[in-house]
């Protein structure tokens, strides 16, 4: 593929060209490791293609990575309008470290019943090491966030934004 079929095909898939045209040379990065490995027993003279094939593939990659360059060095695109869902690092990482235990009642044995299926006597337990709730039963574990998901069906967005205000 030449740039401007690279070019065209994300287009038509509404990807980001420059993301693209970098998928690309990593795809062929990959088949020249491949292929090498393959001609890896073969001296040069002894190897006619070798040479061959090395000029092929570095000619297009040479031709490839310019444009890439190009691109990279091109106005940038305009950014991307943010949607009202939209929660940044420091709310994930908030809310990542979130303690499980504010949002959990456990007994005085440190139990509490588990989400994930009808509980006769609570199994959920505290992993004070990793700081998650954990299902033997089920063998799951949660974090704030994953609790708030399960039982209170919230989105990913939704818990974090929540756990972090």
């Amino acid at each position: 593929m030449n740039f401007e079929q690279i070019r065209k095909a994300a287009e038509e898939m509404g990807v980001n060209v420059q993301h693209a045209v970098w998928c690309r040379l990593r795809y062929l990065r990959q088949q020249m490791q491949r292929e090498v490995a393959e001609l890896e027993f073969w001296a040069e003279s002894e190897c006619p293609t070798a040479s061959a094939f090395f000029k092929r593939h570095m000619e297009t990659v040479t031709k490839l990575a310019r444009e890439a360059r190009a691109l990279s060095l091109a106005a940038k695109e305009p950014p991307r309008e943010r949607k009202e869902d939209h929660i940044t690092d420091e709310q994930i990482e908030a809310a990542r470290t979130a303690d499980v235990r504010a949002l959990i009642d456990f007994d005085r044995q440190g139990k509490a019943t588990a989400p994930c299926h009808e509980d006769k006597r609570p199994s959920l337990v505290f992993l004070s090491r990793t700081g998650k709730a954990w299902c033997p039963v089920c063998d799951r574990k949660f974090n704030a966030v994953d609790w708030l998901m399960e039982t209170e069906g919230l989105t990913f967005p939704e818990a974090v934004r929540r756990l972090a205000a």
